[in-house]
């Protein structure tokens, strides 16, 4: 730990930026490295927090992500999907929370906490998903589109949504990506 100063910290972040992984065919881009940075740097703050270093090493030190702008899918890619086949029971149903999460806008989590209790009248006589974010705690309502809702009903009576009172069949985010 008496190692830890800015100095070891621009090292580090050198090293990062000129090793290449064997696992990989590239060096780490720019936001890969300072995530590994922030990693070591919630370490480090929890030594400087229980007094096992005298000094902070990272309050000189500023991260600097660069901002990505993320792409959608056009209308035709969107439905290439779901016109697609699959054969395999697990890649139906990450297809179909894929399409679920694209016209509900929930995460991975959000979705597989989804139970019937999520489901309201809305005021326009609609079906609405009504229900709290896991990150960020926001109430949300979301009208339930006709794709959406197409999706729910067709695992109602799934063995898995009946065991775990949820609306879709629980996988792992890990079997999801």
């Amino acid at each position: 730990l008496s190692q830890l100063t800015f100095r070891f910290l621009v090292d580090f972040e050198k090293f990062l930026r000129c090793y290449t992984p064997e696992d990989h065919q590239k060096k780490m881009e720019n936001n890969t490295v300072m995530k590994h940075i922030q990693r070591l740097r919630k370490m480090v703050t929890l030594a400087y927090k229980m007094e096992w270093i005298d000094k902070d090493p990272f309050i000189k030190f500023k991260p600097t992500y660069i901002k990505n702008e993320r792409e959608f899918l056009r209308k035709d890619e969107l439905q290439d999907i779901i016109e697609k086949e699959f054969e395999i029971e697990r890649l139906i149903l990450v297809k179909d929370l894929f399409i679920f999460s694209c016209y509900t806008g929930l995460s991975y989590i959000d979705v597989m906490r989804l139970n019937e209790d999520n489901i309201a009248l809305g005021i326009d006589g609609g079906r609405w998903l009504i229900t709290n974010r896991q990150k960020t705690h926001n109430k949300v309502k979301i009208p339930l589109l006709p794709i959406a809702d197409a999706l729910i009903k067709k695992y109602t009576n799934h063995i898995k949504t009946k065991k775990t009172k949820t609306l879709f069949p629980n996988i792992s985010n890990q079997k999801l990506n």
